[in-house]
């Protein structure tokens, strides 16, 4: 895991001052597969949103992340999905004492790069306290 953020923070353009302003993309998007509802999605680029939450604090707070291609116009971004995260995302955001706007809008495309989930089984159906402890049991 460690090994993946190192490489994708050697792919940043640039390191902003932490008191730079951030922006953030809040929009509905089909892209993860959803078929009952469409899920909210809210993003932003990596190198911001890391000075505030890690990396490693992602798909414990979250159950998970997307990232981005960066293009011309915009670095990498991550993100999480889903009303709930959407609100914990920026609750968390602003008790960190980030600055930021949000955007209605998928902002500049991007192609999805990686989604990862945490405590889901391969069919995307998040697995019962139960059989987590089975799994861990000998």
């Amino acid at each position: 895991m460690n090994e993946l953020w190192n490489s994708i923070k050697s792919w940043f353009r640039r390191v902003p001052p932490r008191g730079e302003k951030g922006t953030l993309y809040k929009f509905e998007t089909p892209v993860l597969g959803y078929k009952r509802s469409v899920p909210t999605v809210i993003k932003g680029e990596i190198h911001w949103i890391v000075q505030f939450i890690p990396a490693s604090e992602f798909e414990e707070l979250f159950g998970g992340y997307i990232t981005w291609h960066p293009t011309d116009e915009i670095g990498e971004t991550i993100g999480v999905w889903g009303k709930r995260n959407v609100s914990r995302f920026r609750r968390i955001l602003r008790e960190r004492k980030a600055e930021f706007d949000v955007v209605d809008g998928e902002g500049p495309i991007q192609r999805p790069w990686v989604v990862t989930t945490h405590g889901y089984t391969k069919k995307g159906r998040r697995m019962l306290r139960r059989d987590q402890e089975s799994q861990t049991k000998p």
